[in-house]
């Protein structure tokens, strides 16, 4: 008889465990709170990154800071500002598709995707940009015409 009441009680147990596991619609608010986690992190790097600049244009105001190492960590934090907004914006694009999808419209919406995405590549690799200043290069540059820093 004490067989019974434990074995009932370890079945018990385990399906109080399990049981949220196998709930339908899980998986879909994990991947939402997920995205909410890492939309909230990209929030706070983007702020950390425009609290420096206004740190920055402090220190320039208060003679702490040369204007050249000024103009050259503003673009480095801006071109940080700016991947966090992008990586946003894509995570807020995604946010709002739909997660059950057949095999067969992904592979469509794979499909469509593609060539998009070949075009922005191409297009990212036509434009480059000093990676002291800024300025924007051709590919043939070896050195940045505006602050002569060589170029990989």
């Amino acid at each position: 008889m004490e067989y019974f009441v434990i074995m009932g009680l370890i079945i018990g147990a385990a399906f109080f465990i399990i049981n949220p596991l196998l709930k339908p619609g899980r998986m879909e608010g994990a991947v939402a709170l997920e995205t909410d986690e890492l939309l909230a992190e990209l929030n706070l790097k983007k702020e950390g990154a425009y609290a420096t600049i206004r740190e920055l244009e402090f220190d320039l105001n208060m003679g702490k800071l040369s204007k050249e190492d000024y103009e050259t960590l503003k673009v480095q934090y801006t071109y940080e500002a700016v991947d966090c907004i992008k990586a946003m914006d894509e995570l807020k694009k995604n946010k709002n598709r739909p997660t059950n999808l057949s095999a067969k419209d992904l592979e469509n919406e794979i499909e469509r995707e593609i060539p998009a995405l070949n075009a922005s590549e191409s297009a990212q690799a036509a434009e480059l940009f000093c990676t002291q200043c800024g300025q924007k290069l051709s590919a043939a540059d070896r050195f940045c015409s505006k602050c002569g820093a060589k170029q990989a």
